[in-house]
Parts: structure tokens; C-alpha cells; sequence
């Protein structure tokens, strides 16, 4: 038998296209579930051997443009977890 999932909210599961920033680079990713206080998206190509200290996520979602800061909270050969940082649940001004 399985652990009980131990998440704080229920996955929704997507593929939508996702831009990670640290200030200075971006990588361009998709997401591959999203709840209210994180994601998961695919490894992007080029990603650093060392995790951005300061990190953001941008996508778009029933036709709303989001952006939240974020840290990785796990990660793999093909994917990273992000924990959402703020309470931004909506579309972001001028996008």
C-alpha cells in the first residue's frame, strides 16, 4: 500500500507551455500539473548544475496570464517540482 499524499492541494494535470527566470536567463519549459501552491514542470534544456537562487514561473492558463515566484521543492532527470512563493492567483498586469 502507497503513503497517503501528503500535498496541501489536489494537482491539476496540464501541458501548457511555461517560462522559468532567474533575473538574468530564461528557460522555456511545460507544465506538467498545477495546484494552488506549486507545479511541476519538464527539465528545461540548458538548466544549470546549480538551482537559481531567485526563481519565477510564467504561463498562461484559460486565456490568463500568471506569474509567480517560486523555489524548487524537488527535482529529477526529467522534471522539477516548484512551490509558489506568493498568493498571485490571476492574471498579471499588462500581460
Amino acid at each position: 500500500m502507497s503513503p497517503p499524499d501528503q500535498r496541501a492541494s489536489s494537482r491539476r494535470p496540464c501541458s501548457e507551455p511555461a517560462v522559468l527566470s532567474d533575473g538574468l536567463s530564461r528557460w522555456e519549459t511545460r507544465l506538467v500539473n498545477l495546484s494552488e501552491g506549486g507545479a511541476c514542470v519538464l527539465l528545461p534544456d540548458g538548466w544549470p548544475d546549480i538551482d537559481p537562487e531567485h526563481l519565477a514561473i510564467s504561463f498562461r492558463i484559460d486565456d490568463q496570464a500568471h506569474r509567480h515566484r517560486c523555489e524548487i521543492a524537488w527535482g529529477d532527470l526529467e522534471r522539477l517540482g516548484l512551490s509558489f512563493l506568493d498568493d498571485e492567483d490571476g492574471p498579471v498586469a499588462g500581460d
